[in-house]
């Protein structure tokens, strides 16, 4: 994102992109700071890109590996930096070994190898707001297989009823506004929706030049523009979430968080393979505006934190000491109905971890578990047992799971994260980090919410993994982790 100077009506762009005269919102920092403050607005904040290298980690976190939608791209931080005054994102051709292939798997997310990489990025869990004027000023990829999106998910409840906001999302020749929130069947959502074809926009002219994406949010309506053209107005008394369970009241009263992405292909996106790649998402800045009636606006309903545990929590046998398990016969024995193990990757003589006892230090109960790794990269895991009944568990009534974690050597991996699957091969990866998790030799609490779990297209009806951990790149023999307390509620 420019942060730097746009002078009159002409931007001189870095070597390597265009340059490309665009009328449409050439104006500094400062002049819109202006123009907003008279309706009210003052910058709360902003990225303008404009240090050189890696996003501002104080800013943004990224999403790894195949992460929703059936997408060929695989996240990674790698395609993400800021140059010359812009955040740019790039999808690429790049082929490489699939750290979470299955043999047999149909999970596309668990396919042999990877073909094609690109990053995601969010402010989740270092920046939020409720109401205001959201700005972007991008250049984005277009064509079969482009997939580029900026848009906002709440922070509380489970999908959709958390809210969901596409300021801008692109493809197969359609730009696309959308709100979502909750129905009265789970996970499902209601959709208010726009689109316009970019054929009637201006075609490649107008594909070719930067555009200004503008979401104002306030007590009375979500409005998405393009360079000033309204595409989509949702009243908020339209958005209300029938089940109180999955949500707050009104998911568009409470805080959300952005999302800047490049995906590739997928449900979507179009036939990749007829992509022009690699292909760049050129941002020149996201900054946010709120006025005094958005910084003191109340929400009438009270959300329930969740670090507050609420309804019954019921401990997984082995690894937790509730009163209760999941599983009536959790343990490696022949007819029990769950199994765990340590795989040994191919090539090796012997497991990737060996788990040990440790009554000395536990987060609750009498003894936790250590995980002494043997090599490179690898996976626990927790699964059900596939001669036992269907060989499946139904975590469908439950809404988390939770569990605790230590280790300070996690800190060298480069990738640390838990799975869940369900028997049709989708696949659910959180990193530990985004959980809660801290590399820091202390025990914390991590919590994974089961409706973004369904959101990801796992079945939890019939999940075949219950939990499992993956680690790769950067780990040494005898580096460890520990883990206790793990449970559903």
């Amino acid at each position: 994102m420019t942060y730097g100077v746009i002078v009159a009506l002409i931007l001189s762009y870095p070597l390597g992109h265009p340059v490309i005269s665009n009328a449409i919102d050439q104006t500094s920092r400062e002049s819109q700071v202006k123009r907003f403050g008279s309706e009210g607005y003052e910058l709360v904040w902003s990225d303008e890109f404009s240090q050189d290298g890696a996003p501002n980690p104080k800013n943004w976190s990224f999403e790894n590996g195949f992460v929703r939608n059936d997408e060929d791209q695989w996240y990674q931080r790698q395609n993400a930096v800021c140059k010359d005054g812009m955040l740019v994102i790039t999808g690429r051709e790049e082929l490489k070994r699939n750290p979470n292939f299955v043999s047999g798997s149909t999970s596309p997310a668990e396919r042999k190898v990877i073909e094609y990489t690109s990053s995601s990025l969010m402010t989740k869990g270092h920046h939020r707001w409720t109401m205001g004027r959201f700005v972007m000023r991008a250049k984005i990829p277009y064509g079969e297989g482009m997939w580029p999106a900026f848009w906002a998910v709440g922070e509380y409840g489970e999908w959709p009823s958390c809210g969901e906001i596409d300021i801008m999302e692109y493809y197969q020749g359609k730009l696309l506004a959308n709100v979502a929130n909750g129905t009265n069947s789970r996970w499902n959502a209601k959709w208010h929706s726009n689109s316009v074809k970019t054929k009637d926009l201006g075609g490649s002219q107008w594909l070719e030049q930067f555009h200004v994406w503008r979401m104002d949010w306030d007590t009375e309506a979500i409005r998405l523009y393009v360079d000033g053209k309204l595409l989509n107005e949702t009243k908020l008394v339209d958005t209300y979430n029938p089940n109180p369970k999955w949500g707050p009241k009104n998911p568009f009263h409470h805080p959300h968080y952005l999302i800047i992405n490049l995906a590739l292909g997928g449900n979507n996106g179009g036939d990749v393979g007829n992509a022009k790649l690699p292909a760049e998402y050129l941002i020149d800045y996201v900054r946010v505006y709120q006025r005094e009636q958005d910084l003191n606006f109340t929400p009438e309903d009270k959300h329930v934190s969740s670090t507050a545990y609420t309804g019954k929590r019921i401990g997984i046998h082995h690894f937790s000491e509730l009163p209760k398990t999941l599983n009536r016969r959790c343990s490696w024995e022949k007819g029990s109905d769950s199994r765990c193990f340590s795989w040994k990757p191919p090539g090796r003589s012997r497991p990737s971890a060996e788990m040990l006892v440790d009554h000395k230090d536990k987060f609750e109960g009498e003894q936790s578990y250590k995980f002494l790794l043997n090599h490179g990269w690898s996976r626990w895991v927790l699964e059900m047992s596939p001669d036992y009944g269907d060989g499946v568990a139904d975590l469908s009534s439950f809404r988390k799971m939770g569990f605790a974690l230590k280790s300070s050597d996690a800190s060298n991996w480069s990738k640390f994260r838990v799975i869940i699957q369900s028997v049709d091969g989708k696949t659910y990866e959180a990193s530990m980090n985004s959980l809660g998790f801290k590399p820091d030799g202390k025990w914390h609490r991590c919590q994974i919410s089961l409706g973004e779990v369904a959101r990801s297209g796992v079945d939890l009806e019939k999940i075949k993994t219950l939990f499992a951990i993956g680690w790769e790149e950067g780990v040494r023999s005898g580096q460890y982790y520990k883990l206790d307390d793990l449970y559903v509620e």
